[in-house]
């Protein structure tokens, strides 16, 4: 059993505090980002005709108990010609804060020329914070009465932008525009929530390095007020249209490698194992696993072809 002294709860409650504040200036950074592009940009949903859903699973520093959790799910269905609909639900867990979000997506396809298309998406939804109490304890025989759980649901729109041509695409979004703050008292309970519109830009290119093999470079850029610039370096090789290898970094000083295999027709599995680059933080915290599943349903025969999918997998 864990026993907290008050000084112990105090560091802890400021950890969460500083982690619940980074948390809503850098939101949830993926490795493998390119299978759930919907959680960021909206207009992503739809895209090429493809039919998908999309299952995450991150745990990360796992020599840390009760260390950061991440699941994440995403649809996305076209929905005729040119409009397209999504959800995704993601959720953060850490100690004894959890932050869950549900949005549903939407985008519209106009068609520039014959070989180039820009979607527009808009996202709607939002996110549940909640701590939960009863996973502290103290040195008392009685649950101290200030330690009470707290909820607060917070709604929220993003908009975003996607433009694909042949084997390119650029995105652009702010998946959360509206910005709340809340700290105050509530009948003696201190509570803390933070959050700030977060602006993401993303760009890939798929070469064919010859009928076997393609090169798939990307980045992910995070801004938020206040909090400096994270971009990922994301680059795979595809063989055979079958299976990926390849690596990724994070200027926040991480660093990723990076495998998916075709498991059947329309299954594929990926994993990432992601290593802090600082010594005593690897040390200390170890590593952290991603893993993610992708089903395929299939394009509709009546939408636009050959453009670029966010997301680099066999079934291209």
């Amino acid at each position: 059993m864990k026993y907290f002294s008050l000084k112990t709860f105090f560091i802890t409650i400021s950890l969460l505090v500083t982690a619940n504040v980074l948390m809503a200036q850098q939101e949830t950074s993926l490795t493998l980002y390119r299978y759930h592009m919907n959680v960021i940009n909206p207009a992503v949903v739809g895209v090429d005709g493809e039919s998908w859903v999309n299952a995450t699973l991150r745990r990360q520093w796992t020599d840390i108990p009760d260390a950061p959790e991440t699941a994440a799910v995403s649809l996305g269905l076209p929905m005729g010609n040119k409009l397209g609909m999504g959800l995704s639900v993601i959720q953060d867990k850490v100690f004894v804060d959890k932050q869950t979000g549900v949005f549903v997506d939407f985008s519209y396809r106009v068609q520039l020329s014959e070989a180039s298309n820009i979607y527009f998406g808009l996202k709607a939804g939002g996110t549940n914070f909640s701590i939960n109490a009863s996973g502290l304890e103290t040195y008392n025989v009685m649950m101290d009465p200030s330690l009470s759980d707290i909820s607060q649901f917070n709604p929220n729109i993003g908009v975003g932008a996607y433009f694909t041509a042949k084997q390119f695409y650029f995105s652009l979004s702010s998946p959360r525009l509206l910005t709340t703050d809340s700290a105050g008292d509530q009948d003696g309970t201190a509570t803390v929530m933070a959050s700030r519109a977060h602006v993401y830009a993303s760009s890939g290119y798929d070469f064919q390095l010859s009928d076997n093999v393609v090169l798939s470079p990307s980045f992910l850029m995070r801004y938020v007020k206040g909090v400096p610039v994270s971009v990922d370096l994301f680059s795979t090789l595809t063989f055979f249209d079958s299976f990926s290898v390849g690596a990724s970094y994070r200027t926040d000083q991480a660093i990723a490698g990076i495998v998916s295999l075709k498991l059947a027709q329309r299954f594929t599995l990926g994993y990432a194992y992601e290593s802090a680059t600082r010594d005593n933080l690897r040390a200390a915290a170890g590593n952290t696993h991603e893993i993610v599943l992708r089903y395929l349903f299939g394009k509709k025969s009546n939408t636009v072809q050959n453009q670029s999918s966010p997301v680099v997998v066999p079934e291209r």
